[in-house]
């Protein structure tokens, strides 16, 4: 496990740099939820066989992720965060793969899970960076982000306020 004592600071472009990858992995692993799910007619119509496999497309990969959620969490503390957000992601890219060329219901089920397993180790990594990160640039990252959902807050009108 690297603690923050032996780990350099990181630059201003480094934590940038990484927010990116965290968020871009975060969003790829939403994306492919939601992908499936759209997709899962054609698939089931493309691998002929019948419409009771669909459910088993979200359910596979969603109990796979759900039930190894917290352990994903404690093997990030365990062996390091950067190494387990990056087998996730690897994993997670590798199940993809074999789940687009599944010849199978079967393979792309266990593809799937095995999406849902390496999603498992990629998300919890993402909240806390064991102390890389200075608190100073991550909250200045945090408040550009938010900053412009505040700025529509400010324009709208608050109804409590509103006297008819």
């Amino acid at each position: 496990m690297t603690t923050s004592a032996e780990a350099p600071p990181l630059s201003a472009r480094a934590v940038w740099l990484t927010l990116i990858v965290v968020l871009l992995a975060d969003a790829m692993d939403l994306m492919d939820a939601t992908i499936a799910n759209v997709a899962a007619p054609s698939i089931v119509k493309e691998l002929g066989v019948g419409e009771n496999v669909i459910p088993w497309l979200g359910a596979s990969y969603a109990l796979a992720l759900g039930s190894l959620l917290v352990l994903g969490g404690r093997i990030g503390d365990k062996f390091g965060q950067r190494r387990t957000f990056l087998t996730g992601l690897i994993g997670f890219i590798v199940g993809s793969a074999l789940a687009g060329f599944a010849p199978s219901a079967g393979v792309l089920i266990a593809a799937r899970v095995a999406q849902g397993a390496f999603g498992a180790l990629l998300i919890p990594q993402d909240g806390d960076h064991g102390g890389d990160v200075p608190e100073a640039h991550a909250a200045e990252g945090i408040r550009s982000l938010c900053a412009p959902a505040r700025r529509l807050r400010r324009r709208r009108p608050d109804p409590r306020r509103t006297h008819h």
